[in-house]
């Protein structure tokens, strides 16, 4: 089963023994498709992953990266911005201020 981007571009997001949440994919896609200027998944970047991430419940972030981080992007795990070295340095961070106790969104 895989999930189209809906922006035009043949590119999918394709599940990874079950351990993609296909509602997690389609909100990605269409944060995509919602910046100026909308980007497909062929042009999205750890960054872009990021900033989504940084946008979901601060309990919800590490499974979405997780879950998102297990998918092919158009059968090929290598594209995948959700394991990027940025999406790896936020996630690092994120733990280093947790154990400080400093709040997170």
């Amino acid at each position: 089963m895989e999930e189209s981007t809906g922006s035009g571009s043949e590119r999918k997001i394709g599940i990874v023994a079950g351990k993609f949440v296909a509602s997690d994919g389609i909100a990605f896609s269409d944060f995509l498709r919602n910046k100026e200027p909308p980007r497909s998944l062929s042009q999205c970047t750890g960054d872009d992953a990021v900033e989504f991430l940084r946008r979901l419940p601060s309990d919800k972030i590490e499974t979405v990266a997780i879950s998102l981080g297990a998918a092919d992007f158009n059968g090929d795990h290598k594209a995948n911005p959700f394991r990027s070295s940025a999406v790896t340095t936020f996630l690092k961070e994120r733990v280093k201020e947790k154990a400080r106790g400093v709040k997170m969104n």
